[in-house]
């Protein structure tokens, strides 16, 4: 059972770093024991880099070594033309990496504020795209992390004292986001 033994170990882990956690059903892999057989993507937030979540990685792959950790790279520079457009870019290169590693059969998302829902979007291209209603890219639903993600939006930006007049200008900075 060295599948429900990763998928526990993520969840500690997460669990001990504060994540929003939700388990959906971990399964068992038949494949070959040292092969990865559990792919964890990590997406970054607004205007973020690849390397936001490099200590989160390095930590799932030293605890749980059948485990391959992926930080997406598909919305690094680009991360303020919409949801819809990032998690599209998400879900192309979750279908490319598991294209690439064919021992891997359980898929969990991890996704920093906006990468929350570009992950989110993303399995929900996945699973619609995989005509059976079990899986995302071919893999099993195993996790869905959200850290700090605003899933239900934000009416303005309320942090900062910022004049209303100058609501309208954000556009020009965060654009479609």
């Amino acid at each position: 059972r060295a599948s429900r033994r990763i998928s526990r170990c993520v969840l500690l882990l997460l669990l001990v770093l504060g994540a929003v956690v939700q388990e959906v059903w971990p399964t068992p892999c038949a494949v070959a024991v040292g092969s990865p057989t559990h792919l964890v993507v990590l997406q970054h937030g607004l205007s973020g880099t690849v390397a936001d979540l490099n200590r989160l990685g390095a930590e799932l792959q030293q605890a749980c070594p059948d485990v391959l950790v992926h930080s997406a790279t598909s919305n690094f520079g680009r991360t303020t033309d919409g949801v819809a457009a990032g998690g599209l870019r998400l879900a192309e290169e979750i279908r490319a990496v598991a294209a690439q590693h064919p021992t891997v059969c359980e898929l969990s998302l991890v996704g920093n504020s906006l990468g929350g829902l570009y992950a989110r979007f993303a399995a929900g291209e996945l699973w619609a795209a995989s005509g059976d209603g079990e899986t995302l890219a071919g893999l099993r639903p195993a996790t869905f992390v959200s850290i700090g993600c605003p899933h239900l939006g934000i009416r303005r930006f309320t942090f900062l004292p910022v004049p209303d007049v100058l609501h309208g200008a954000s556009r020009a900075v965060v654009g479609r986001t």
